[in-house]
Parts: structure tokens; C-alpha cells; sequence
């Protein structure tokens, strides 16, 4: 079993760890002998749980990239057409995002093999980041949700907190203000409703992950 991390490098392992190719130099197949990491691997002193385990390869630690780019909150794509890795960073820069935080449980379900979580769970989990979530409702297939923060600034208190005069903010409500400046987002067309499992939309898990956990954790 290994007990110290050494020479930790996160490294692109692109392989059968995230696509199942089968990495290639001068035409020749190059087999590597990984062994399965069982140290924990913390971000900002927080352990994350990992989906798939973080694996070494002659003393060198490796992730799997989409894992990788949940932890850091950015999207990875696989670009089959291009035969590349795209790493897509969406919005603003997120840095020292928590993603599987100890202190937050994710209850996923399995739907047609899509992993998601019901809009009641998201909910709570951002009640108890003090953001506000809010979603369409009724029974259309595809609806919009909507996350802010500091739902309870007056006018004044907004404009303070984001640093902008009454002058500079154009006339612009304040939901306006919130997502021009970080403080909301609006998602269209976002959750999907299975009437079989319940009567509120899901989110996916990748959506969470990717969106709404570094909103609520910066």
C-alpha cells in the first residue's frame, strides 16, 4: 500500500483511464504498469472523492483529465472528429473550487445511464451555502434555473459589494447587475423532467459539478 505522495505530478493521462485510446509514440505501442494510489489527494486541506481512482506510474501520480477538470472547474471534451482533448473553461476563471467537498453528499440516480440529481437536492445543497436556487417548474421537458447570492442586499448594499456607482450601473436592475457580475447565473433549457421518477426535473451531474459547485463554493 503507499503511503507518501511523491513527485506528485498531475499529469494527462490519456489512455483507458478517460477514452480508452490507446496511446501511441512513433507508431508503437508504449504498455505502462500503474498501480492504483490509495493515499487521499486534498485540494486546499479538503479530501476530494474521486469517481475513479488516481493511479502512479513509475513514482508519478496521474488523474484522469475529466476528473481533473472537475476538480479545477473546467469542462473536458473528447473531439472525436479532431482525434484531441479540448479543456473549455466557461465563464470566469474559478480557482481553488471544491468539487465532492467532505462536507457536501451528492444523492446521484442512474436515468437511461445519465448520472443526475433531483432540483430538491440542489436546492438544499445551495441553501446551505446561503445562494438562492430557483427553477421553472411545470411540465416541460427541458426548463431554465437560476442561482444567485446575496439575494437580501438592498440596492446600495449591491452596488457597494460589486464596487460600481449608481452612474456606472446604466440603469440595470439588480439581477442584472448579479449575473453581469458574477453574483447570478441563468441556465436555459438546462433540467430535464422525467415524469417516471419524479415530479421535479433533474440536473445532470456534470451540470453540477461543472456550474453550479464552483458558484456556490467561490
Amino acid at each position: 500500500m503507499l503511503k507518501r505522495l511523491k513527485d506528485f505530478t498531475i499529469g494527462m493521462l490519456i489512455g483507458s483511464l478517460l477514452f480508452g485510446i490507446i496511446p501511441t509514440i512513433a507508431n508503437t505501442v508504449k504498455t505502462f504498469v500503474a498501480e492504483e494510489a490509495t493515499f487521499p489527494i486534498l485540494v486546499d486541506g479538503q479530501e476530494v472523492k474521486l469517481d475513479m481512482s488516481a493511479v502512479t506510474i513509475e513514482g508519478r501520480t496521474y488523474l484522469p483529465l475529466r476528473t481533473l477538470g472537475n476538480i479545477l472547474g473546467v469542462k473536458v471534451d473528447w473531439n472525436d472528429e479532431k482525434g484531441q482533448v479540448e479543456i473549455i473553461k466557461e465563464g470566469s476563471k474559478v480557482q481553488n473550487t471544491q468539487v465532492h467537498a467532505s462536507d457536501i453528499v451528492y444523492p446521484y440516480v442512474t436515468i437511461n445511464g445519465k448520472e443526475y440529481i433531483n432540483v430538491l437536492d440542489v436546492d438544499k445543497i445551495c441553501s446551505n451555502k446561503k445562494c438562492d436556487f430557483s427553477w421553472q417548474g411545470g411540465r416541460k421537458e427541458r426548463q431554465w434555473y437560476i442561482l444567485h447570492k446575496n439575494s437580501d442586499l438592498s440596492r446600495q448594499q449591491l452596488l457597494q459589494k460589486i464596487g460600481i456607482t449608481e452612474e456606472e450601473a446604466k440603469g440595470l436592475g439588480n439581477e442584472e447587475l448579479k449575473r453581469k457580475y458574477g453574483l447570478a447565473i441563468e441556465r436555459d433549457d438546462i433540467l430535464e423532467l422525467f415524469p417516471e421518477q419524479s415530479e421535479f426535473p433533474y440536473m445532470t451531474k456534470e451540470e453540477f459539478e461543472t456550474i453550479v459547485l464552483p458558484f456556490i463554493n467561490k
